[in-house]
């Protein structure tokens, strides 16, 4: 008996056929990855917000760091918010310099009245 089967390369399997290269990928793309790049989107978000992600020892923190997800916000604020966000950092580091120094100065007028109070009454413990 001789044999009735031959083996033929799969290399030209994609663009061998009715449908051309793109046609085939943009379906497979729709059939496989929707799902998953939802599921892997929500993971690393989980995983970068520092909850428990059921990953099977996968980490996912090494392909994305604190910087790139740090640009990625500002980015996205600023194509939504514009100049706002800009003037909103601009008046919320005003308002940490002003509580800054109102701290300051509270901290040295305490230690002044305590030091004048220590001064004209003493330590009036019997």
């Amino acid at each position: 008996t001789s044999w009735t089967w031959n083996y033929k390369s799969p290399e030209h399997l994609m663009t061998a056929g009715i449908y051309n290269y793109d046609t085939m990928n943009n379906f497979q793309q729709y059939l496989i990855l929707p799902q998953e790049i939802e599921a892997s989107q929500k993971n690393l978000a989980r995983q970068s917000m520092g909850f428990t992600v059921m990953d099977h020892r996968l980490n996912l923190n090494a392909l994305i760091d604190e910087n790139s997800i740090s640009n990625m916000v500002d980015n996205k604020l600023r194509k939504m918010w514009g100049w706002f966000t800009i003037f909103g950092e601009f008046i919320s580091g005003l308002l940490g310099i002003f509580f800054t120094w109102k701290i300051i100065l509270t901290c040295i007028n305490t230690g002044l009245n305590i030091s004048l109070l220590y001064q004209t009454f003493g330590l009036s413990i019997k």
